[in-house]
C-alpha cells in the first residue's frame, strides 16, 4: 500500500518539474499568457484532480484499515467469549453426565437406600487421602456409611458435619478391609498405603497359602465378616500374587475397581432396604 503511494508521489513531483521547465521556456516568447492558459488547462487542472484523488484514496485506505482492525479486535473478543461459554457448557455437560451415571448406578445397588453426593474437594498428602462431599448430618449422613461409585467401593464416611462430610477412601493409609476372592472364597486383608496414595493400586495380605489357585484378574469383594463394610461390594482385581517368606500366606497387589482420580460423584449407602434403621458400622475392625 505504501509503495504504490510513493510511486504516485514521484510521478507528481516529476510532473511539477516538467511543468516549471515548460513555463520557463514559454516565458521567453511573447505568447506566454496564451500558451500558459492552454498548458494549465490540459496539465495543471488534471494534475490537481489526480493529486486530490491520490490523497483521498490514501485517507480512505487509512480509514478502512482502522475500521477493519477494529472489526478484527471485536471478532477476537467475541471468539474468546464463545470459547469460554463453550468450555463452561462442556464442564456442565460432563457434570450432568456424571450425575446421570451416578443416579443410574442406583439400579446396581437396589438392595440399599442410597444418597447421591458430589465430591467438592480432594486432599492428598503423604499420610492420608480425604474426599469432601456436599452432604452432611442435615442430609442424614452419619459416620461409618459406605461409599460406592461406578466400578465399586470408594471408601467410608469418616467425619460428618452439618452440610458436608469427609470420606476416607480405600487407597488411604488407614484403610483396612476384610475381603474375599470371588472364585475361591479365600479371605484376605486389603490395605491402602502411603506408597500408593497417588495411584489406584492396593495391597492384599494374610491370604492362606492353600491349594486354591489365585489367578491374575481374580476379583476381590468385601467379605461377610467385615464389621465396617456391607458384604459383596467390589474392591478390585488382583494384578500380582506372591507367596510370603513364611510359606503359610500369600500377598500381592490389586487395582481399584473405581477410577478415583476422575471421581466427581458418589453414592452414599444410607441403609439396606430390608432394615428400618440405619446400619452404618462404627467398629474399627476390618
Amino acid at each position: 500500500m505504501n509503495e504504490k503511494f510513493i510511486k504516485k508521489s514521484i510521478v507528481i513531483v516529476v510532473s511539477i518539474i516538467i511543468s516549471i521547465l515548460i513555463i520557463a521556456f514559454s516565458a521567453s516568447s511573447g505568447s506566454f499568457t496564451t500558451q500558459y492558459k492552454s498548458f494549465a488547462k490540459y496539465t495543471f487542472v488534471p494534475l490537481q484532480k489526480f493529486t486530490a484523488k491520490v490523497f483521498d484514496n490514501k485517507t480512505y485506505t487509512d480509514s478502512k484499515v482502522k475500521e477493519l482492525t477494529k472489526e478484527n479486535e471485536d471478532l477476537k473478543d467475541e471468539i474468546s467469549k464463545l470459547e469460554l461459554e463453550n468450555n463452561k457448557l462442556k464442564r456442565d455437560k460432563k457434570e450432568f453426565d456424571d450425575l446421570l451415571e451416578t443416579n443410574n448406578l442406583k439400579n446396581e445397588y437396589n438392595d440399599y437406600i442410597t444418597i447421591v453426593s458430589k465430591i467438592i474437594s480432594k486432599n492428598n498428602n503423604n499420610i492420608n487421602n480425604e474426599y469432601t462431599i456436599n452432604k452432611g448430618s442435615n442430609d442424614g449422613i452419619i459416620k461409618g456409611m459406605n461409599v460406592v461409585a461406578k466400578g465399586g467401593l470408594v471408601g467410608i464416611v469418616e467425619k460428618v458435619y452439618k452440610t458436608y462430610s469427609i470420606i476416607n477412601p480405600i487407597t488411604s493409609n488407614s484403610s483396612n478391609i476384610s475381603a474375599v476372592v470371588e472364585t475361591t472364597k479365600d479371605i484376605c486383608v486389603v490395605k491402602g498405603g502411603t506408597v500408593n496414595l497417588n495411584t489406584d493400586r492396593l495391597t492384599f495380605s494374610q491370604m492362606e497359602n492353600n491349594s486354591n489357585t489365585i489367578s491374575i484378574g481374580s476379583k476381590l469383594f468385601t467379605s461377610e465378616i467385615s464389621s465396617k463394610y456391607y458384604p459383596g461390594l467390589f474392591i478390585g482385581s488382583i494384578t500380582e500374587v506372591n507367596i510370603d517368606s513364611n510359606n503359610l500366606t500369600r500377598s500381592g497387589y490389586l487395582d481399584c475397581g473405581v477410577n478415583l482420580n476422575y471421581l466427581d460423584h458418589v453414592l452414599i449407602i444410607y441403609k439396606e432396604k430390608s432394615n428400618t434403621t440405619n446400619t452404618a458400622a462404627s467398629s474399627d475392625n476390618p
